[in-house]
């Protein structure tokens, strides 16, 4: 058995001022405390060398205390946590093959300062396998019916006035976002200098959070942007690979042409479709210890929010170098190598409010990463892992 806890308490201050010409300053100020616990505890059984169950528990809790004060002024508590429960089966009665099933149970629970209370039950499912039929051929196939809470900076109860035009107001009545994936691939190692593979990759969402706007009330004026859940939608993804080793191995190519297609549904401005073609390559050279690699990635349209806004995302060159010699690691990673300027055409259409924009990035995103083990870690090969530390969870209103 084994079992794992964690606290973490954080504090934060956000001030926003704004002004529309003219109009009069509207100035919002939001303290917050956060306490977070988690606990886990997984119970293991192994019935033969060829699998075992594992039982798995999971809980976590968030609680909020936020202040507001400047033009919207009161106190907001919340409190937010999700316990999951679920039983892994997990089988390779050879090295050729795997299974491993995962059905569970998550709960979620939210409470805000009007006391309100909500409480989700969703059972879950989680599958994975693979499989070498033959030498040569290789199968994967995974997916599974999820769910995610909502954010408690999209439910906490506040109206909020952005500036003179725009209030934000939250939705405590928000559902867990939840998803049914499948994910299946193949690939055939025909020879050295070329490995296919095909990847087919299919997504529904349920009660996804989505902005919606509509018009404040007469003593209120303006416009109210508010989180809701959007009608389910549909997320079809068809790629091909092909991959090639070259000079013993010293030289790797990949080329990734992909089809997609995405439908939103919503009943203010109705369905949309897309079907986009893009494409992803790369270019690897490596040189004793040291490595090389190049990508590219064409440019792309994408829809999102219930299909309210279009986004544009432009090309990308990717450059990367690196070395190591087992106990050192080093890599250097430069960004859009081949422009200073990140132009990203943005489009809001909605039923009662409408804008566009374009998202000017200026700069260059230029990465290090330095890793030395001691002595017993000694690792086998060049590349390690390093895991970013978790992000911090905040409950105040995104209308800050």
């Amino acid at each position: 058995m084994q079992t794992t806890w964690g606290y973490s308490y954080s504090k934060g201050y956000r001030e926003n001022i704004s002004q529309l010409s003219s109009q009069p300053v509207v100035e919002n100020i939001s303290r917050e405390r956060a306490n977070s616990i988690s606990a886990t505890a997984n119970l293991a059984y192994v019935f033969s060398d060829k699998g075992y169950v594992q039982l798995q528990m999971q809980n976590s809790t968030d609680f909020y205390k936020t202040e507001y004060g400047g033009y919207s002024s009161f106190t907001s508590h919340q409190t937010q946590g999700m316990a999951k429960l679920a039983l892994l089966g997990s089988w390779q009665p050879s090295n050729k093959f795997y299974l491993g099933i995962l059905p569970g149970i998550s709960i979620v629970y939210r409470t805000d300062h009007t006391d309100d209370r909500i409480l989700e039950t969703t059972p879950t499912v989680s599958i994975y396998t693979q499989w070498y039929p033959v030498e040569k051929l290789f199968l994967r196939l995974s997916g599974g019916y999820a769910t995610t809470q909502p954010f408690t900076s999209t439910t906490a109860d506040a109206m909020i006035r952005q500036s003179t035009l725009f209030w934000f107001k939250g939705n405590p009545s928000l559902k867990s976002w939840q998803q049914l994936r499948g994910d299946f691939t193949a690939m055939y190692m025909l020879a050295d200098w070329l490995t296919p593979s095909v990847n087919l990759f299919y997504l529904r969402t349920f009660h996804d959070t989505c902005r919606r706007y509509y018009a404040a009330s007469e003593a209120e004026e303006g416009i109210v942007e508010e989180y809701f859940n959007a009608a389910p939608e549909d997320h079809i993804r068809l790629s091909t690979t092909l991959s090639g080793n070259y000079f013993n191995r010293a030289l790797t190519v990949s080329l990734s042409p992909t089809l997609a297609y995405t439908k939103t549904r919503s009943s203010f401005i109705g369905d949309r479709t897309l079907t986009r073609f893009y494409m992803y390559g790369s270019v690897g050279y490596k040189i004793g210890n040291f490595g090389f690699d190049v990508s590219y990635e064409t440019s792309q349209k994408m829809i999102s929010d219930a299909g309210q806004v279009t986004e544009y995302r432009p090309d990308r060159w990717n450059f990367s170098a690196s070395y190591g010699n087992g106990n050192l690691y080093v890599s250097v990673g430069i960004d859009n190598i081949f422009h200073t300027t990140d132009v990203r055409p943005w489009l809001l259409d909605s039923k009662n409010y409408s804008y566009d924009k374009v998202l000017y990035q200026t700069g260059r995103s230029f990465s290090v990463n330095l890793t030395y083990t001691f002595g017993y870690g000694k690792k086998v090969g060049q590349s390690i892992k390093i895991d970013m530390p978790d992000g911090i969870k905040s409950g105040a209103s995104r209308g800050l």
